[in-house]
């Protein structure tokens, strides 16, 4: 048999240097791959935890204090969620009389009554007042001051399950806080204590979204530095 047919004949047999057989070459194994998936899930679980932020942060506010020059009184129209999903606002009005500038009265304008109020000078962690179903009235002259419990935290947002607790509101405006002369009586003129609006001019903002304007800035939506005339009341 020729030099070649045992060429054809013999194994194929990795190449040799020296004597010393050669390992093939094998694929490299991208050790930056499982980083590079690791980096991308942090930023992925990041992003997420940054948007609940963001809906927390914004599942309750305040609107600014309003002043009523036909009533004498200002007005914090307060803006909430019942869950953190909820696609829209629900809103009450909270209520600042000249007369009783140590107290913020929440009003619930769907239901018609006022709920409960906040000691402005109370001490953190009990502040709020709230009332029983019973001593809920449409004014406040119809609930005696024996009606009011001692303060206690902030009750949970209303209609919500999660035990969330209402935001306290933003600091009332001190007696003489009114706009300047011509704009409507002093602060420091009788009050007229009434039923506040059922409703606001326009709805609180929706769609989910928050507005554009941070809490304690007018939102898009909301209402106007006046409320509308509210029934004849006290």
């Amino acid at each position: 048999m020729g030099r070649r047919e045992l060429d054809r004949c013999e194994p194929l047999l990795p190449p040799t240097v020296a004597g010393v057989p050669c390992h093939f070459s094998q694929p490299k194994v991208d050790l930056m791959r499982p980083k590079f998936l690791l980096a991308a899930l942090a930023l992925f679980v990041a992003a997420i935890a940054t948007t609940q932020s963001a809906d927390a942060a914004y599942r309750q506010y305040y609107s600014g204090w309003n002043y009523y020059p036909q009533r004498n009184y200002h007005y914090t129209t307060y803006y909430y969620k019942p869950t953190p999903t909820y696609q829209s606002y629900n809103y009450h009005y909270c209520i600042s009389y000249p007369s009783q500038p140590r107290y913020v009265y929440y009003y619930n304008p769907h239901k018609g009554h006022y709920w409960g109020r906040f000691d402005c000078q109370g001490a953190a962690g009990a502040q709020y007042s709230l009332l029983k179903e019973a001593d809920r009235k449409p004014q406040l002259e119809q609930i005696p001051e024996t009606a009011f419990p001692k303060p206690a935290g902030m009750p949970q947002i209303p209609d919500s399950t999660d035990n969330t607790a209402i935001q306290p509101p933003p600091a009332a405006p001190q007696t003489g806080d009114a706009p300047a002369a011509g704009s409507g009586p002093p602060a420091s003129a009788p009050p007229t204590q009434v039923t506040p609006p059922a409703a606001p001019p326009a709805a609180p903002p929706g769609g989910g979204a928050p507005p554009a304007a941070p809490p304690g800035a007018a939102p898009p939506g909301a209402p106007p530095a006046t409320p509308p005339a509210p029934p004849a009341g006290m």
